[in-house]
């Protein structure tokens, strides 16, 4: 994960000075289509070859040219059990042909009544429910929301500062976006997404007309001019997650 030019020769010459390999088929493509995170695009635009990894075993993974590389990112912080288990793959394998995924809106399974239930007797205190996510972004961004709804229902609207590390991760979506020290990242993502625009929704009567149109309809409801404490009781009541 790294925004600098990932030049990585295959092999060296006799008199031991580095050599560029060509680039292959599948590198080619890569540069072509694939859209990688937090990359420098035009170091491959101008000649660079994608590194391409290939296989994993442990705490090593190897590249298409057989090369080895410690997998100190551990993935991106998901493979901490190490590369190539065979028990691990045999459980997704299984799992996936019973129950391949279903959200938690309004229904459980058991998978994840069994989780939740070794991570609370593992919390302290009276830390006893836990809230899934798909990863650490989505995780930070819940925590966020969950916390700004809950000063919103106690009387502190205003309540929205976070204390960050400086030179922190916090994950891609847009709310822990800003939040790393990076003057990068904060200056092309902005503290909280605008209000979208919100088309008329269609109806059995036909199209709309320009006229039956009303402005509220397309932009959204007007702002609200009055103070935070005339208006708080309006709040939702949960948490929009």
């Amino acid at each position: 994960m790294t925004i600098t030019p990932q030049q990585v020769p295959a092999s060296t010459g006799q008199d031991g000075s580095w050599r560029r390999t060509p680039e292959t088929g599948l590198a080619a493509s890569a540069r072509d289509h694939l859209w990688m995170h937090f990359t420098r695009h035009s170091t491959y635009e101008q000649g660079g070859s994608v590194p391409i990894i290939t296989r994993g075993q442990g705490a090593y993974i190897w590249d298409d040219l057989g090369r080895r590389y410690l997998d100190g990112l551990s993935g991106l912080f998901v493979v901490q059990a190490g590369h190539g288990r065979p028990e691990l793959a045999r459980a997704a394998a299984e799992q996936a042909s019973e129950l391949a995924f279903f959200p938690l809106w309004s229904y459980a399974h058991p998978q994840a009544i069994q989780l939740a239930e070794r991570l609370a007797a593992l919390a302290p205190g009276d830390l006893n429910r836990v809230f899934f996510t798909t990863g650490g972004g989505e995780a930070v961004e819940s925590a966020w929301k969950l916390a700004k709804q809950f000063f919103k229902l106690t009387g502190k609207p205003m309540k929205h500062k976070v204390i960050s590390r400086a030179v922190a991760y916090h994950g891609p979506p847009r709310a822990p976006c800003p939040s790393p020290a990076s003057p990068t990242r904060r200056s092309t993502s902005s503290r909280w997404s605008p209000a979208p625009t919100r088309p008329p929704t269609p109806t059995s009567t036909g199209p709309l007309s320009t006229a039956a149109t009303s402005r509220r309809s397309v932009a959204g409801p007007p702002t609200r001019s009055r103070s935070p404490s005339r208006w708080r009781a309006r709040t939702p009541s949960r948490p929009c997650s």
